[in-house]
C-alpha cells in the first residue's frame, strides 16, 4: 500500500508524490524520455544527467529539480525521487 510499492531490483521501496510538470526550457527544446533525462545525450539515463541534478541540487537551483514536495524546498524527497525516477529508465 502507499506509499510503499515493489522495485523490481530491491524489493519494498518508497512512491513519492512526483511533480510531472518539468517546465520546457529544462530540456533544452529536446525530447526526454522520462523526466531525469535533463543532460545531453537526450533519450538515455546516464552519468551526465545525474552530474546534471547534483550540481543544480548543489546551487540550490529548483526550477528543474524541484520533483517532490514540499515544493519550494530542496530535500531527500527530492533525491528519492530522483533515484526512482532514474531507476525506472527510459520506455
Amino acid at each position: 500500500t502507499a506509499p510503499f510499492y515493489v522495485n523490481p531490483w530491491a524489493g519494498y521501496d518508497l512512491a513519492f508524490n512526483v511533480n510531472l510538470f518539468i517546465p520546457d526550457d529544462c530540456y533544452g527544446g529536446a525530447v526526454p524520455c522520462n523526466s531525469t533525462d535533463w543532460a545531453e545525450p537526450f533519450g538515455v539515463l546516464d552519468l551526465a544527467d545525474i552530474a546534471r541534478f547534483v550540481t543544480d541540487f548543489l546551487a540550490g537551483d529548483t526550477t528543474c529539480i524541484d520533483i517532490a514536495e514540499p515544493f519550494g524546498v530542496l530535500d531527500l524527497a527530492d533525491i528519492g525521487a530522483f533515484v526512482t525516477q532514474f531507476q525506472a529508465g527510459c520506455p
